[in-house]
């Protein structure tokens, strides 16, 4: 059984003031090293490769995995059936995570806003498909669900880390999501 871990990014206020950066988000980028295979970024404006970063990360492209299909996304379809997003799914490897550690040392600014203009939510999963590390990065949500065994320790006591019910901030999309819109 994982445990999950919520990332506080917010003071008592709900201002959202705290980031996992420099030396933080390079021992969670390790870590996702060590335990995961994948992690998907969402595009915006998914058909334009010349997306800040997505020749950067274009090595590391991979197949989008069989498990990894109900992450689609069901909205921004116009009437042709053309999808202004996308869920682009890469091979987790040492080169690959000094890439992201290359493009930002701090893990809320994987977003495509006016100040960064980077891929979206970084997610990693286990080879079978389980999430380790979900974020939704422009609601400042970072969820960490390790498994037995799966030491996360340096990165729990590092940072303002609580345990956590709630679901994932994953983005699923039911098999059946055109007749529930």
């Amino acid at each position: 059984m994982e445990k999950r871990y919520i990332f506080k990014s917010w003071n008592e206020n709900w201002d959202y003031d705290y980031d996992i950066q420099g030396e933080s988000f390079r021992k969670i980028i390790e870590a996702c090293g060590k335990y995961c295979e994948y992690v998907s970024f969402w595009y915006f404006h998914a058909n334009d490769e010349k997306r800040q970063h997505y020749s950067e990360l274009a090595p590391f492209l991979t197949q989008t995995p069989e498990w990894g299909k109900k992450f689609l996304v069901p909205y921004s379809y116009d009437p042709s059936g053309h999808c202004d997003i996308a869920v682009r799914f890469y091979k987790v490897c040492p080169e690959l995570l000094e890439t992201m550690l290359k493009i930002s040392d701090k893990m809320f600014t994987w977003l495509d806003r006016s100040d960064c203009s980077n891929p979206e939510d970084p997610t990693f999963y286990r080879s079978d498909g389980s999430v380790f590390l979900d974020t939704v990065v422009h609601d400042w949500q970072c969820v960490l669900s390790p498994r037995e065994g799966e030491d996360v320790k340096d990165i729990l006591s590092a940072e303002v880390w609580e345990k956590y019910d709630g679901p994932f901030p994953l983005k699923i999309v039911p098999d059946n999501w055109w007749t529930v819109l």
